[in-house]
């Protein structure tokens, strides 16, 4: 079993890299968990963790806001009316 120092450790490391996996971001994910778990200690520990889970996840899917946009571009587009100009003579 994990010893009860390394037991928060190991918590703010895989926060961090979730939120980097996720967002693709892993100065944003390691700052915001550095911060809130009060872990100015660890910032080697939860930068390399960050970094690490966003190159993997890089590799095995796309950015997640650019993702997110096309998805939103393409419904409003699918969902605007067209202009239609009609003409009668």
């Amino acid at each position: 079993m994990v010893s009860s120092d390394l037991g928060p450790a190991l918590i703010a490391l895989g926060m961090a890299g979730f939120l980097a996996a996720v967002t693709q971001a892993p100065l944003t994910a390691f700052i915001i968990v550095m911060e809130m778990v009060d872990g100015h200690a660890m910032v080697l520990n939860l930068m390399a963790g960050a970094l690490l889970a966003s190159l993997i996840s890089r590799m095995i899917s796309r950015p997640l806001y650019d993702s997110l946009a096309e998805h939103m571009v393409g419904k409003a587009i699918a969902t605007s009316d067209p202009v239609h100009s009609s003409s009668s003579t």
